[in-house]
C-alpha cells in the first residue's frame, strides 16, 4: 500500500496493493470519482480498448458502491484506488490529488487525466490505439492534445435515461448540439494552455439564451462583468457576472513531476499543444442525474459553489419532466460523423 502527499501536503492512501510500473510509451488515466457506479463499467472497457495501460481513480466519499467496484476491478491489475481526508474543494477540484498521483508513478509518461462521465474519443480511435496517436504527437514535438466536451442527452426526459451496465451511453443520451465555437484567447491570456476558447453546446443553448449562440463580443462581456463583480462589490447587482460554460480541455498530455500542472480543469501550463483533434463526450444526463443535481447542491463543492446544478435544480422542481431536444438537436452516430462535421480534425496517426 502506498500513503503520498500532494505539492499542498494533502494526502492520499491505497486501498489496493497494486504498484504499477509504467513502461515508456505506456498511457495511464487519472479520474476522481462520487457515486459514479452506473458509469464506470463503460468508461474502463471504452479506456482499455483504447490502450490505457493502468488507471488511477481517487474515491471521493461515494456510497452508492463506486468503491467496492472499482476494489473489486484492482484485482484485474490495472487499476488503483486511492482516498484522501481532504475534501474536493479543498484539493482545488480534485487538481491536487491528481497532480500527486501523476508526480509519484507518470514523470516523462503520457498521461489522459478524465471525469468518470467522459469518454475520449479522436478520429479513428476503433482503430487506432493512443498509442498510434502519442506516436503522431511525439513525432511533431507536440506535448499534449487539445480536446473539447461534447455534450450528449436523450431524446426525452432525463430520468428515463436509463443505462445497460457496460454498454455505450449514447444507446439512450445519442444526441447533441454542433453550435461549438472556438476562440483565440488574447495575449494576455495566453501563459496557460490551450491558447483558445470552446464554448457552445447544449448548456449554453439552454441556460445562456440571451448569450447563444456565443459571438467573441457577447463572450467578452460575460468575462468582464464576472471580473468586475468578483473585485468591485455594487458591480454584482448591475452587471451579468456569470459566463457559458468552458469547453476546452487538455485531457492528454505529458506529465513532468514537480514542473507540469492543471491550474484549472481546462487550463494546463505552457506547452505545446496540438490542433483540435480530440473530444470529450459527456454523459452528465443520465437517469441518475437528478440525484446527482441534489447532491452537488447539498455538498456545494464543485465550481462557483455549483452554481450551475442550482440552475439544474430550478429547472427540475419547475418540470420534473424536463427535456433538452430542440428541432436542431442531431444524433450521434459516431466518431466519424465528428470529423465529417467538423467537430474534430483526422489524424495522421500511426497504426
Amino acid at each position: 500500500m502506498i500513503t503520498l502527499n500532494s505539492r499542498l501536503g494533502i494526502r492520499l492512501s491505497q486501498l489496493d496493493g497494486n504498484h504499477p510500473v509504467l513502461g515508456e510509451r505506456d498511457v495511464s488515466a487519472y479520474l476522481v470519482t462520487h457515486n459514479e457506479r452506473l458509469r464506470l463499467p463503460f468508461v474502463l472497457d471504452h479506456h482499455r480498448k483504447l490502450g490505457i495501460r493502468h488507471f488511477f481513480f481517487v474515491d471521493d466519499k461515494s456510497d452508492d458502491g463506486t468503491r467496492e467496484y472499482l476494489i473489486e476491478e484492482s484485482l484485474k491489475g490495472d487499476v488503483s484506488v486511492f482516498l484522501s481526508d481532504s475534501t474536493y474543494k479543498e484539493a482545488r477540484g480534485g487538481l491536487e490529488w491528481i497532480e500527486a498521483l501523476m508526480d509519484k508513478f507518470a514523470d516523462g509518461k503520457w498521461t489522459l487525466k478524465l471525469d468518470a462521465d467522459e469518454i475520449f474519443v479522436y478520429s479513428d480511435c476503433d482503430d487506432v490505439s493512443i498509442q498510434g496517436v502519442i506516436d503522431f504527437l511525439v513525432s511533431n514535438k507536440y506535448e499534449g492534445m487539445l480536446s473539447y466536451l461534447l455534450d450528449l442527452y436523450p431524446a426525452g426526459p432525463i430520468s428515463d435515461a436509463k443505462c445497460v451496465e457496460g454498454e455505450p451511453f449514447w444507446d439512450v443520451a445519442k444526441y447533441f448540439d454542433d453550435e461549438i465555437r472556438v476562440f483565440k484567447r488574447l495575449p494576455l491570456f495566453t501563459r496557460t494552455s490551450p491558447s483558445v476558447m470552446i464554448t457552445g453546446g447544449v448548456r449554453t443553448r439552454l441556460f445562456y439564451p440571451d448569450i447563444h449562440p456565443v459571438t467573441k463580443f457577447k463572450l467578452a462581456m460575460a468575462r468582464i462583468g464576472r471580473l468586475l463583480s468578483r473585485h468591485i462589490q455594487l458591480a454584482r447587482h448591475f452587471i451579468r457576472s456569470d459566463v457559458p460554460p468552458i469547453l476546452e480541455k487538455v485531457p492528454l498530455r505529458i506529465w513532468r513531476s514537480g514542473v507540469s500542472r492543471y491550474l484549472s480543469a481546462h487550463q494546463t501550463d505552457r506547452i505545446a499543444v496540438s490542433p483540435l483533434y480530440s473530444a470529450l463526450l459527456h454523459f452528465k444526463y443520465l437517469n441518475d442525474f437528478h440525484k446527482k443535481v441534489d447532491d452537488a447542491v447539498r455538498r456545494k463543492q464543485y465550481f462557483n459553489e455549483a452554481s450551475e446544478y442550482f440552475k439544474y435544480q430550478a429547472m427540475i422542481l419547475e418540470n420534473p419532466m424536463w427535456e433538452m431536444m430542440t428541432a436542431t438537436s442531431i444524433e450521434y452516430t459516431g466518431v466519424n460523423q465528428l470529423v465529417d462535421r467538423g467537430l474534430i480534425r483526422k489524424g495522421g496517426w500511426s497504426r
